[in-house]
């Protein structure tokens, strides 16, 4: 098995190696993504520059080192390894009442809260890995499918700005070239329906698992955060049977 050396595993360097160079492509493939979905993350990527640091300065975020917490350090460190990232955007507040939320401190960025020390190792692992990629595809608030809603949401509310109003919401994107995309994008994108958003949205949030599942191959992760259980295996379309798919054409073929 190669999972991070989770537990009593640790994977050989050929396994690093094959991890690290797991192609998105064929996440967001296996997702069901169409160039509609790419565009709407494309989209939610660039929104997420707009969004100014919801961080208090009274609050006590700090970034997970192992001075503030050396189990979660150690998971971080590795999954930085895995995902070929200098440096996760992992931070933690001791204030924080759920394992896990995302939230924009300038950029999109993932929090843990005292509790995620009492989890398993594999657990948080795949919560970070599964969070990292919906922080990069522009959520900054909640967990989970909550933070998926969130986005979709966001993005129902930009698409009904009026042209004034859109145009002084590009004013505060971040740099002059991620305007003009974005401009481009809301104009190419129109209204879509809502029916494509929740669709965007879904699959948004099955290749975040399958994101994760690349990188911690545990079913029993995956049946975890879509609330599934291993009979969902025989359930075409569920987020467990998707995952075995993917190990299949990924490590098999």
């Amino acid at each position: 098995r190669a999972t991070l050396g989770i537990g009593k595993t640790r994977p050989a360097e050929n396994e690093w190696h094959h991890l690290s160079l797991m192609r998105e492509d064929l996440v967001l493939a296996q997702a069901g993504f169409t160039a509609l979905d790419e565009k709407l993350r494309r989209f939610c990527r660039l929104l997420a520059t707009a969004i100014p640091s919801s961080s208090d300065p009274a609050r006590r975020v700090k970034p997970v080192t192992s001075t503030v917490s050396r189990h979660l350090s150690a998971i971080v460190e590795k999954l930085s390894l895995a995902l070929r990232e200098e440096t996760l955007p992992v931070f933690f507040d001791p204030d924080l009442e759920v394992v896990i939320a995302l939230e924009s401190l300038s950029i999109p960025a993932i929090i843990l809260g005292p509790t995620a020390e009492k989890v398993s190792r594999k657990r948080v692992a795949f919560l970070i890995a599964s969070h990292h990629f919906l922080a990069a595809s522009g959520a900054t608030e909640g967990s989970g499918r909550n933070a998926v809603a969130a986005l979709v949401e966001r993005i129902e509310g930009i698409m009904r700005l009026s042209a004034k109003e859109r145009s002084a919401f590009l004013q505060t994107i971040r740099r002059k070239k991620n305007q003009e995309e974005l401009g481009a994008l809301m104009e190419e994108l129109g209204a879509p329906a809502a029916s494509l958003l929740k669709t965007f949205g879904e699959r948004l949030f099955l290749a975040s698992l399958l994101s994760a599942f690349t990188i911690i191959p545990d079913p029993m992760q995956v049946c975890a955060s879509a609330d599934e259980s291993p009979a969902h295996l025989e359930v075409p379309d569920s987020a467990v049977a998707n995952a075995y798919s993917l190990a299949v054409a990924t490590f098999f073929e």
